[in-house]
């Protein structure tokens, strides 16, 4: 999690600045495509969402789980 904030804020400055970086780019005859910056924020966004949702489910089995073994040691 740490590093995703981070990434967010290097993501950030840089877009930021992206005007005066392009120009630096350009006066070495190098095309950046800050496109891709984009692309990779969204990226991440979708990875960290995917994340979560995992998390959550791997939490509800594990409660499902303790919930049923419970059971069985009361029955039992």
């Amino acid at each position: 999690m740490k590093e995703n904030v981070q990434i967010k804020g290097e993501m950030d400055a840089l877009e930021r600045t992206k005007d005066e970086e392009s120009k630096k780019f350009q006066s070495h005859n190098i095309h950046f495509d800050f496109h891709i910056i984009v692309q990779i924020k969204e990226s991440l966004v979708d990875v960290s969402s995917n994340c979560m949702e995992l998390a959550l489910k791997v939490v509800e089995l594990t409660f499902c789980c303790e919930v049923d073994v419970m059971i069985i040691w009361k029955i039992g």
